[in-house]
């Protein structure tokens, strides 16, 4: 595991550590997706080291907001609990896989911040209470999981200083079911991949 803490989320250099990596935004497909859908996601990975260039270039406005407002609810957080978040770009697990988490707390915490941008999300987070976090159960497990971390925070930011509701915090710790779910679709995606990178290394004769 390697921390990048000299690195900027969403820069060049960012970009380049994703490269061909599993991140956290697909880790629901390798811990419980279809054959199918592993199929796609290791077919990804595989152009991408063979071609360094990313297949995923998808943003909606949602994500936008997200970014845009991750450090004000980060701030936000830290008022409320008088706790430090450490930004870090990216956190490798090996050569294959990594996740950016959204901060580091200490040596054993960490955070995960959304910022929806209608209240019927938010508040559908604070209805759920402790299980909040598991509308986004394998980011936030899989992120607990590369980074070795002994809890996360799962956040949900909606300004609304008139209410005492616009921060959100639930507390979420490692699910072992969860990490053998991760553990071995990791296993299995690997195996795709040496597999086929195997495959393209044999010289075919020509007609």
């Amino acid at each position: 595991m390697k921390y990048h803490y000299d690195v900027e989320q969403r820069t060049d250099e960012w970009h380049a550590l994703r490269l061909g990596r599993i991140t956290g935004t697909s880790f629901t497909t390798m811990a419980n997706g279809t054959a199918k859908g592993r199929k796609t996601l290791v077919d990804t990975i595989v152009a991408e080291r063979r071609l360094q260039r990313a297949d995923d270039g998808y943003v909606n406005a949602d994500m936008v907001r997200g970014a845009e407002m991750e450090a004000e609810a980060i701030a936000r957080y830290e008022a409320e609990t008088f706790l430090s978040v450490r930004p870090v770009g990216f956190v490798s697990l090996n050569e294959f896989v990594g996740c950016s988490p959204d901060g580091l707390v200490g040596d054993d915490g960490g955070v995960e911040a959304k910022c929806p941008a209608k209240g019927r999300i938010h508040m559908g987070y604070i209805n759920a209470g402790d299980d909040a976090w598991k509308a986004h159960k394998w980011q936030v497990q899989g992120s607990l999981w590369v980074t070795d971390r002994k809890w996360k925070d799962f956040i949900s930011y909606f300004p609304c200083p008139a209410t005492k509701d616009e921060l959100f915090i639930c507390r979420v710790t490692p699910d072992d079911e969860c990490f053998d779910k991760l553990e071995s679709g990791m296993a299995l995606c690997l195996k795709m991949i040496a597999e086929i990178e195997g495959a393209a290394n044999v010289n075919v004769p020509s007609d």
